[in-house]
């Protein structure tokens, strides 16, 4: 089975019908995607209205929902999960995302997300439009092989060591402040 996650704010404008809807895709093709999602209901309604989908694309058994965890124990959720997917209508630098890249785990996420073009970049994961066709093709180029889902997890983890570890934000940040100094 591939184990797709998504930890954060459950919010219309994540836009997670479009995974359950790839989701619907892919798994009428005999493979297996399960959809791990973690964090807050911020709206009950929209909630709903991805459970009642879910249910009407016979996807319900293959999605697990579970409340908000602290940002420690999200480790052990992506360790078990093979792309985070998060193909938001608008984001800033999500914390979620670079934790996943973090633990090895392969991105999928819009253009809306103010970190993909790094991510695209540094081939960590794929960007997708507002679509589930697109967020079905991206998964399904992602999972062609064992070989091509380790190259982006793989990729992920590099990225996030370039990008966001405190060591190179520490390095682009003291680099900022010479510059704006005349040092």
């Amino acid at each position: 089975d591939i184990v797709l996650i998504y930890a954060g704010r459950v919010h219309r404008k994540k836009q997670l019908e479009l995974v359950i809807q790839a989701m619907y895709k892919l798994n009428q093709k005999g493979s297996v995607y399960k959809f791990i999602i973690v964090g807050s209901l911020d709206d009950d309604s929209y909630a709903n209205q991805l459970k009642k989908l879910s249910i009407k694309l016979n996807q319900n058994k293959n999605i697990v929902w579970h409340d908000e965890v602290p940002s420690k124990d999200l480790a052990t959720f992506f360790a078990l999960s093979d792309i985070f997917c998060l193909p938001s209508k608008i984001e800033g630098v999500s914390m979620s995302i670079t934790e996943a890249m973090k633990a090895g785990v392969a991105i999928l996420t819009s253009w809306g997300t103010a970190n993909a073009s790094e991510i695209n970049k540094d081939e960590a994961g794929i960007i997708v439009g507002q679509s589930g066709d697109e967020v079905a093709q991206a998964i399904k180029i992602m999972t062609s092989s064992e070989e091509v889902l380790e190259s982006y997890k793989v990729n992920a983890q590099k990225s996030f060591s370039k990008r966001y570890s405190i060591d190179s934000v520490a390095a682009e940040t003291v680099k900022y402040y010479r510059h704006i100094n005349g040092n």
